[in-house]
This record gives structure tokens, sequence and C-alpha cells, in this order.
């Protein structure tokens, strides 16, 4: 036990060396990865699993039973295997499904 704050202290070091900015929040349950990264132009985040959540810019999006929500409008179902991106420009917002562009549910 006594590992696991150093270990999170490192993955934590090493995602924000890798932002030119400052980082978005997220969190992640279990069997969840969750990464995101911000610069000036461009903000996104990456979810795969069954539970977790992003903070992209003043937008969050979260997987929940089984589907994919920002700011709490469902996007849709998704497996625990999808890969979930959310991209924030100055001329746009795109939440994305294994690659592919998903609108709301209406």
């Amino acid at each position: 036990m006594k590992g696991i704050p150093i270990i999170l202290a490192t993955l934590a070091a090493s995602t924000i060396a890798g932002c030119e900015s400052s980082c978005s929040s997220s969190t992640a349950g279990t069997g969840t990865s969750v990464s995101s990264s911000s610069a000036p132009d461009r903000s996104e985040a990456t979810l795969v699993g069954t539970q977790g959540r992003a903070r992209v810019g003043n937008d969050i999006v979260e997987l929940k039973n089984g589907s994919v929500f920002v700011n709490g409008e469902s996007y849709g179902s998704v497996t625990a295997t999808q890969k979930v991106q959310y991209i924030v420009t100055a001329e746009k917002r795109m939440l994305l499904v294994d690659g592919e562009v998903r609108a709301p549910v209406r």
C-alpha cells in the first residue's frame, strides 16, 4: 500500500508534464482508462471503459451505465472497449466513438 501514493504522484507528474498548458481533470472507475490534454488551441479527453468522467474546458464527459454523456446529455450507448474522445477547439466541440462523430440522442 505504501507504493500507491508514489505511483499516483508519478502518473500525475508525467501527465502534467505532457501538457502545453493546464490539463483537464478526470476520474476513472475500475477497468477504465481516462487521459486528457490541453493546449492553447485544443483540449481533449479520451475514455475507454465502463465508468469514468473527464472535464474538458467547461464540459463534462462521462461514461456510466453503458452510455456516454456530455454535460448530462446522452450521446448513446457504448461498450467497455469502445474509445470515446471529446475534442474542443475554438471552432467546435466534437464527440467521437471509435473515430466516428456522435450526435446527442434525441
